[in-house]
């Protein structure tokens, strides 16, 4: 596989275990990760969770990801150095009915962790794809040492005959969340920042260059609102996995905006503004030939805190709920994908 494919797929803060896993194998870096496949009673994290460990030439390490509540990462991160060692894949139960009697979890749980360090270049490609394109996929295991495949969510339906046993584990992983924020001023700032430092990845529009300019996003990410880069920006960056916020005081501006996202595949798409404020807006993008069904997608008064006095306030706000909502919309992408 042409490794300038995988490199492309690397981002610049590898936060992600995934993001990890594919700059290791386009450098030619050891890597392993352990996934969460099972839980038996309560967990921080949900099943899909994932741990990746690198470990370069000159035996540093670089970790990313986590399993627990800090209570695990550290016994799971030394078994990842050692299917990185022996390049195989296993599975290990921790907490409750585990072999690993010195490892215990405070919530009396038992967890099941898949280690794979056994990646074929069929799995890379296939993986880099589905990241690439933002496309939710599978990982799975026919048994705890069979190879790890990677698989498109919509392909999974037809289950192979291999994966019926009980050994089989799969776990569907989701895109990570995207934000497309609209606006301008203080408001803009605070749900960029606050986006940023929640590892969210943001995308700004605005009217004002100025304001795009004064953000700490990659300029790429920055696009100025005028119709033909909405347009583009709807067509090119806005999937089912992303969620739309406008935040103008000026409701002139976010007209056309509005009515591309409630056109889009957005997942959820608000507005900042009152109660009276939201009426006259769904008034005016009904009038706009907007319909019934795609006005009432629209969310409207922001946020899970009522009334909100600051633009730091509004953006906590705004992200909880979207963050709300994007959880649901994982959980049932995994519930049809795990009937």
């Amino acid at each position: 596989m042409p490794q300038s494919l995988i490199a492309d797929m690397v981002v610049e803060n590898a936060l992600d275990p995934i993001d990890l896993l594919l700059s290791a194998f386009a450098q030619g870096d050891r890597c392993a990760v352990a996934t969460l496949v099972a839980v038996d009673g309560s967990s921080p994290r949900a099943v899909g969770a994932q741990l990746a460990l690198c470990i370069f030439p000159d035996g540093s390490q670089k970790h990313s990801g986590t399993l627990s509540g800090g209570c695990l990462d550290e016994a799971v991160l030394q078994e990842l150095q050692r299917a990185i060692e022996s390049r195989s894949n296993f599975r290990i139960r921790f907490g409750k009915d585990s072999p690993y009697i010195d490892i215990t979890l405070p919530c009396g749980s038992g967890v099941d962790v898949q280690f794979a360090a056994d990646f074929s270049d069929v799995l890379i490609a296939d993986l880099a794809h589905c990241w690439r394109s933002r496309l939710g996929h599978t990982w799975r295991w026919a048994s705890e040492s069979h190879q790890t495949e990677c698989v498109r969510a919509n392909a999974v339906k037809n289950t192979p005959p291999e994966l019926t046993n009980s050994a089989a584990r799969w776990v569907y992983k989701a895109p990570p969340l995207r934000l497309l924020l609209a606006g301008r001023g203080a408001n803009l700032q605070s749900a960029s920042r606050i986006a940023q430092a929640a590892d969210i990845e943001a995308i700004a529009m605005s009217p004002d260059r100025e304001a795009l300019a004064s953000l700490s996003l990659p300029e790429k990410a920055k696009h100025l609102l005028q119709p033909a880069e909405i347009s583009h920006v709807m067509q090119t960056l806005v999937d089912e996995h992303t969620a739309v916020l406008v935040m103008f005081h000026e409701h002139e501006l976010e007209t056309e905006l509005l009515i591309q996202a409630l056109r889009s595949r957005a997942f959820w798409v608000g507005a900042m503004g009152s109660e009276r404020a939201h009426q006259a807006r769904l008034k005016s993008l009904q009038a706009c030939g907007v319909s019934a069904d795609q006005c009432a997608a629209l969310r409207g008064p922001v946020g899970v805190v009522q009334r909100t006095r600051t633009p730091q306030e509004f953006a906590l706000s705004a992200l909880a709920e979207i963050s709300s909502a994007y959880r649901l919309v994982v959980d049932d992408a995994t519930k049809q994908i795990t009937a």
